[in-house]
């Protein structure tokens, strides 16, 4: 398990520092990057229905943020995104 979220995490990060982004859209990608590997990590054998499932709800009820430092006050658990 820890091997796979390390991998995972190195990968998503690696994909925001390959293609720039301007910082706030950085910042949401590694915190909602942060958000799928703790999904993930609670329940490794969920099935892909109920992950996109999950998914869709998380994305629905994420919080919009305008400024870098909303992003710090923003749950793990809770999806971020910069548009309406």
């Amino acid at each position: 398990m820890d091997k796979v979220l390390a991998w995972a995490e190195k990968i998503t990060t690696w994909h925001e520092d390959f293609s720039k982004n301007p910082p706030l859209a950085r910042q949401m990608d590694l915190h909602n990057n942060r958000v799928g590997r703790i999904i993930f990590e609670k329940d490794p054998h969920m099935e892909a229905a109920d992950v996109i499932d999950l998914l869709k709800s998380k994305a629905a009820a994420s919080v919009k943020v305008t400024e870098l430092k909303e992003t710090e006050a923003i749950d793990s658990n809770c999806f971020i995104h910069l548009i309406d």
